[in-house]
């Protein structure tokens, strides 16, 4: 039996049968704590593609295209900006080593692989010119890209992307969540991946799930005997990047996500998971004698070091009854400041650390400093952000 029919009898064996006219189980019916971590049984998977049907999707078949993992997977030949990719991303050869590579490398995690089959349906690969690997999804489920210039990157991509694709499938978009995440979209945090803006929750969310994903690969692949040296070393120098950056990333969400009743069985579980994955992470860092790269947050250098954040001294001024526009020359970068943004914006003169901020600002409008600083913290980021400040 192949895993595609193992997946078809689980499903019969584990999900909640359907309510009469076949509708998918309600959320009350599903264990969430089982859809953070790759199931054997495949329960995640299939409650993942049971909420994208109630939406709508239809996997498309693989027909008459080329394909991959095991004839269940089409190779498509979509162009980059279908997945905003850059413009020079070429087309690969179906038959491209790397690619059957990869896909031998995914199958080391015998469960990820059958989640591959069952979840994505299309995979576009490109090569890029650049000593870079990207990948994206496009506008629908099922269907990623990725670039294929490098076997083992090939590889976290697809692992990667299918994390996306499955946290998309429960509820969370980047810039949204209709269920586990509740964090309000103002809410902006530091992210373990994109470090050049602070995000949403539920972005942050998706960063810390892809990388699980990836981090739980490479460590099959840097213990397996059967994935060539090479390609052992890779994944191993990959986890010496990742887990710093996943221990990171574990204690914003741990401090800062806001969940509903289902979310917070799906996280519990979640970073449950990525505990064990650091911890494994660093024992095959140990095995190989490679010492795990420190990680710090640009933004954790103002936030969290007692430096003083200043005003750009480049940055022009201009009032605007209540408002302050702030504009940067050399950047051509305009942005307007409402009363509370300019409020702390006039306290950043480079003598007082971000805590100072918030007492003198309390002291302003008669408020405690402790309770403005979550505030105090969120506007500073922004002006960061926009690049208007720098840390003495």
């Amino acid at each position: 039996m192949n895993t595609v029919e193992s997946a078809a009898e689980s499903e019969r064996q584990t999900i909640p049968k359907r309510q009469q006219g076949g509708s998918a189980p309600g959320d009350a019916a599903i264990a969430w704590h089982r859809l953070a971590q790759p199931q054997q049984d495949q329960y995640d998977t299939l409650i993942a593609l049971d909420l994208l049907r109630r939406r709508g999707y239809v996997r498309q078949e693989v027909g008459a295209s080329s394909c991959c993992f095991d004839g269940q997977v089409a190779i498509r030949h979509e162009p980059p900006q279908a997945f905003s990719l850059p413009a020079d991303c070429v087309p690969a050869a179906p038959d491209h080593p790397n690619i059957g590579r990869a896909c031998e490398l995914v199958r080391l995690w015998p469960t990820a692989f059958g989640q591959f089959q069952l979840l994505i349906d299309s995979v576009s690969v490109f090569t890029y010119r650049h000593d870079i690997a990207l990948s994206n999804h496009a506008g629908r489920p099922g269907a990623i890209a990725a670039t294929a210039d490098n076997a083992a990157a090939l590889a976290e991509c697809l692992v990667h992307e299918m994390a996306h694709q499955k946290l998309r499938a429960l509820g969370v978009e980047m810039e949204s969540a209709e269920r586990l995440i509740r964090n309000p979209l103002e809410q902006i945090f530091m992210s373990p991946i994109r470090l050049d803006r602070l995000r949403p929750m539920s972005a942050v969310v998706h960063a810390e799930y892809s990388y699980t994903y990836v981090a739980a690969l490479d460590i099959e692949i840097a213990r397996s005997s059967s994935a060539c040296a090479e390609d052992r070393r890779a994944a191993a120098l990959a986890l010496a990047r990742h887990v710093p950056k996943l221990k990171f990333g574990l204690d914003v969400i741990r401090d800062h996500a806001e969940m509903d009743e289902p979310g917070a069985a799906f996280v519990e579980a979640w970073l449950a998971w990525v505990e064990q994955a650091c911890a494994v992470g660093e024992k095959v860092l140990a095995e190989w004698g490679i010492p795990p790269q420190p990680f710090v947050h640009p933004f954790d250098t103002l936030f969290h070091t007692g430096l003083r954040p200043s005003r750009l001294v480049t940055v022009r001024e201009h009032r605007l009854g209540n408002e302050l526009l702030v504009y940067v020359p050399e950047r051509e970068i305009a942005t307007t400041l409402n009363h509370s943004a300019a409020a702390i914006w006039e306290l950043c003169d480079g003598t007082r650390t971000v805590e100072e901020i918030s007492r003198e600002l309390g002291r302003w409008l008669g408020r405690p400093g402790e309770a403005l600083f979550p505030d105090v913290r969120q506007g500073l980021a922004r002006l960061s952000e926009l690049g208007l400040l720098e840390a003495r």
